[in-house]
């Protein structure tokens, strides 16, 4: 279709949700969403000790948190705590 010169002039330009360095805003995001704090890990512990390896169970004491992070967090816990004897039977 072939467009007068008035048309092809028209631009809609659009900066709705535009941002400017990807990079940092992801590492940003993925910091906010991975750092759990001492009274979370805590709710953790209380929770999976009382419904082990439930982790949506889990995971909807804890805000921000879903049920993948709640399964990375346990097996950190498992990896580094079990080791200084506060681990979490599996």
């Amino acid at each position: 279709m072939m467009l007068d010169s008035y048309r092809r002039s028209l631009r809609y330009h659009n900066e709705n949700g535009l941002i400017l360095d990807p990079q940092a805003e992801n590492k940003e995001a993925m910091l906010r969403v991975q750092y759990w704090s001492p009274a979370e890990i805590d709710t953790f512990k209380e929770r999976y000790l009382a419904h082990p390896k439930n982790f949506g169970y889990v995971a909807n004491a804890l805000d921000n948190k879903v049920c993948r992070l709640t399964i990375v967090i346990e097996t950190w816990i498992a990896k580094n705590l079990g080791k200084l004897g506060y681990g979490i039977p599996s």
